[in-house]
């Protein structure tokens, strides 16, 4: 079993959600913001996926010391591509990829960083006035805030970065859900933003030279777009009114942190007596869903 670092949070139920005026601030905290419930796009996918899983991560903020590797790479890309976008420098973005030599190699950096930006120098170049690695808090109702963290927008171009294993692009692409680059492309038009253009900016890892770099894109519904604050209320409902966080299981059991909690069929009643003995630690973290270090599975 991995070992699992745990903080035991509280649940803040709130409910009554009437649509009004979408407020939004992007970066830093709010104020009054910070005395509403927060939910990001991975906290309402998790209680979509699994409740139980949503309760592990997000009420009681069981987290592992170790994350998979996948998730240390996705994290690793995310932040050489900022370092590369802010400064437009393969070398400053180099640099950045030698903490990361444990997740891949210094080769696979080098022909990675050099290749991508050989692929779109151009837009690197004039990425001046880009929106990078952006923290944000909307007010979705008096009572709900929704926040994130916005990969890259450039003009009027929301672009989602994506790290995968598979070669094949067209089973990436498949059945890929659009919901978070909207959920996104909503915030960043409250605050003024024109975005026309949603886009899956990913590294194919496996794959050399070119085909290491596929982008999915499509233009932005208004139809769909004036549906996402509905969906987050909704949905944001639903985790409010829980009590008991019924587990689902799934073939995303598989690649789940918290598998092994059902496997010792551990449950909300769990104490954290019980969890101690398991060997879990105890790691108080604050204003985790908007932290990039705290990567969530969904």
């Amino acid at each position: 079993m991995l070992p699992f670092a745990w903080h035991l949070g509280h649940h803040e139920a709130s409910v009554g959600l009437g649509r009004g005026k979408h407020a939004s601030r992007f970066g830093g905290r709010v104020g009054e913001m910070e005395q509403r419930p927060l939910f990001t796009c991975s906290s309402l996918s998790s209680f979509k996926y699994c409740p139980r899983q949503y309760y592990w991560g997000y009420v009681r903020r069981v987290r592992p010391q170790l994350y998979a590797p996948r998730i240390l790479l996705g994290n690793a890309v995310h932040e050489v591509l900022e370092r590369l976008y802010v400064t437009r420098s393969v070398a400053a973005a180099t640099t950045t990829a030698e903490r990361h030599q444990s997740v891949r190699s210094a080769e696979w950096w080098r022909t990675t960083i050099t290749g991508y930006y050989q692929t779109y120098a151009r837009e690197i170049i004039d990425a001046v006035d880009a929106v990078v690695e952006q923290e944000f808090r909307i007010q979705i109702s008096s009572e709900i805030d929704f926040g994130g963290r916005l990969d890259l927008a450039l003009g009027e171009s929301l672009l989602d970065h994506k790290s995968t294993g598979i070669k094949d692009a067209n089973r990436w692409g498949r059945n890929r859900s659009w919901e978070q680059l909207y959920a996104y492309a909503f915030a960043l038009m409250t605050e003024g933003h024109t975005i026309t253009t949603l886009v899956y900016n990913v590294i194919l890892a496996e794959q050399k030279g070119p085909k290491r770099f596929l982008r999915i894109s499509r233009p932005v519904d208004p139809r769909e777009l004036d549906t996402i604050p509905m969906r987050i209320q909704a949905c944001a409902d639903r985790i409010l009114e829980s009590v008991e966080y019924e587990a689902q299981p799934g073939g995303r059991c598989r690649a789940c942190f918290y598998a092994p909690l059902c496997d010792q069929k551990m449950g909300p009643d769990v104490s954290d007596e019980a969890l101690l003995s398991t060997g879990f630690k105890c790691k108080a973290r604050q204003h985790e869903e908007l932290s990039p270090g705290a990567p969530h599975p969904d």
